[in-house]
């Protein structure tokens, strides 16, 4: 079975540039989606690591729209 980041990374490129399969090897597809998840996961947790700073509670609703916005998703 995939991990998410596989799955997730592989949507983005068939969806996105979908030739990479065809140019990329499967080695420097697996670093792109190894960094790629490194960066989101680290942006992530700076945004939660943040929530000390605001006013309220923490809440799980609020921290999802939290990171949709930080990271601009509908």
């Amino acid at each position: 079975m995939k991990s998410k980041i596989e799955e997730l990374s592989g949507k983005a490129l068939d969806k996105i540039v979908p030739y990479t399969w065809t140019t990329l090897n499967s080695e420097e597809i697996k670093k792109l989606q190894e960094y790629l998840a490194q960066l989101i996961i680290q942006e992530s947790c700076q945004v939660l690591l943040n929530w000390k700073d605001e006013p309220f509670p923490f809440d799980e609703n609020l921290a999802v729209r939290l990171l949709k916005k930080h990271f601009e998703v509908e």
